[in-house]
This record gives C-alpha cells, structure tokens and sequence, in this order.
C-alpha cells in the first residue's frame, strides 16, 4: 500500500510540474491592448509598422512587471507583424523576399519578440544613457569620430567633420532596383544621411565604407551570416557589388538591400544588410573539382 501511495503521488507531483506556469496577473489587459493596436485599420505601411511597436510595448511591460523568470506573453499575436519573426528565416525565403524587394516583403525580415526586446532594452538602458542619440552611438562605433560632452545631462555627441557626408550616390545614378545578378542579387533604397555640407570645404570628398557584425541580427536559420556595410554615402548597387565580393567568402552564395525608411532603425546613416550563406559541403566539392579540371587542362 505505501508503495502505492508513493507511487502516486510521484504521478501526481510529475503532473503537476508538467503543468504550464499560471499566466501572470496583467497579462490578458496588455496582450487585449496589444490585438487592439495591431487591429488597425491602418492607412499606410508605416503606420502598421508604429501599431506593431506600440504592441510589442504593452507586452514587454506586462513581462517585465510579471518579474523574473515569468514566462513570455504570447507572441502568438505577433505572427506575420512587420520585423517580428517566430520563425527561422530560411536562405531559400531570404533571397525570394530579397527579390521582391517591396516594402512589405523586407518587412517579413525581422528578429523574435526576445530579440526584440533584448535590441529595444539595450537601446533604452545602455546607449541612450551614455549618448545623446543611437545615431551618435553608430558614428563613434561604426566611424571613429571624436565626441564632445554635454555638460547638462553627461551625455556624448559625436564631432563629425564638415562634409564628411554626402547624400548621392558617387555615380549620380539612383540607389534603386536591383544590384548584382543571381544569388546576388540585391535592392537598395536611398535613405537620407546627416550632414553639415555636401562634400568637404575644398570641395573634394573622400568615400569611406566600414564593415561592421550586426550586433542584432535577424532570426535566421544557421549558417547565415549578417553584417552591415556603412558608407559616407548613398553607394550605388555596383559599388555595393563590388564591396561586397570583396567581403564575402568564395564560393559563398550571398544577398543584401537596403531597408525603406519605415524599416530603418537608423535612417540617419547609410547602411546596406548584406547576408551570405556558408557554403555546404557540395558546394566545396564541386568548387575544388572544378579546379582540379581547370588544373588538368
């Protein structure tokens, strides 16, 4: 009988830790705020882009209040929103949405709610404590500028030299359409960067382009690389090309655009996403054997 009994409540305690965590208390009012929000109607992409944020805020509130170790709001309501992904991007989705190219196909790139949530507190707890902007933080990170302080509030500002930025592109064609061919194939959209004077002082201009990891990458499946080119300038798809190959391992199949403005997190600075695949071990086979008959010949 005492074997019975403990058997039994072994069951039972199994059970009972089997049983998902009670949904804390604020919960069901902030993820009803959230359908709410994301409900619409909305009038253009943009602000379906601004009612998905404003969800997102309601539930990482309502899980920050529930304490740690709470388990995550249900981010269900977030499936198929613009930038949020709870799903793996695949190469073969990659490259297709790439190809469309629309603002409401580069809107199904994006990161999962924790991701999000990860990018947003660092934003708001770490840069922007210590910066006068995201934008000043990327122009001493990404280009090396020398900052000055406010004394008000302590915070940094990047120097940027007179004319260090210019907005066209150095061939004067448009940063539309398509660059490159193939896997390679990718689409650029002009996005405004900040700058005191359209070339330096003695009207000469030196183009810089840095390659930087993107510190929040996109929710992607493994063996997907994702980095940022940052130029001084608009770069025409040609010399995002050209970069690029330089960049990219051979053999490497490879893809980037550049986000609409809606989709920018900093439209301030030019920046291309430029993703690559790893090649397979196919892939180097095929690589080395078609050497081995170049070698041959």
């Amino acid at each position: 009988m005492g074997q019975s009994l403990n058997a039994l409540s072994g069951r039972a305690a199994a059970a009972e830790a089997s049983q998902p965590p009670p949904t804390p208390p604020g919960y069901a009012a902030a993820e009803a705020r959230a359908r709410e929000l994301l409900a619409g109607p909305f009038s253009c992409y943009a602000d379906e882009v601004k009612g998905t944020g404003a969800a997102m805020r309601q539930l990482f509130d309502a899980w920050d209040a529930a304490g740690p170790g709470a388990p995550p709001p249900a981010w269900d309501i977030l499936r198929g929103r613009p930038g949020v992904r709870l799903k793996p991007i695949s190469w073969r989705e990659l490259t297709g949405i790439v190809a469309d190219g629309s603002e409401r196909a580069l809107g199904a790139l994006g990161r999962t709610p924790e991701q999000i949530k990860g990018y947003w507190d660092y934003r708001d707890r770490v840069i922007l404590q210590e910066n006068a902007s995201v934008a000043d933080y990327l122009l001493l990170k990404v280009f090396g500028f020398p900052y000055e302080v406010n004394q008000a509030d302590g915070k940094v500002s990047a120097v940027v030299p007179p004319g260090f930025f210019r907005n066209d592109s150095g061939d004067g064609s448009s940063v539309h359409g398509a660059g490159g061919s193939g896997a390679g194939a990718g689409h650029g959209s002009g996005a405004a960067c900040s700058s005191a004077a359209d070339g330096a002082a003695d009207g000469s201009f030196r183009l810089v382009t840095v390659w930087r990891e993107n510190d929040f990458p996109y929710y992607l499946e493994p063996g997907i690389t994702h980095m940022n080119l940052w130029a001084n300038r608009p770069l025409a798809p040609a010399e995002v090309e050209a970069a690029v190959t330089e960049r990219v391992p051979p053999a490497s199949q490879h893809t980037w655009f550049v986000n609409t403005p809606t989709l920018q997190s900093v439209p301030a600075i030019w920046h291309a996403h430029v993703l690559w695949q790893q090649p397979t071990a196919a892939d180097s086979s095929t690589a080395l054997g078609a050497n081995a008959a170049v070698d041959g010949i």
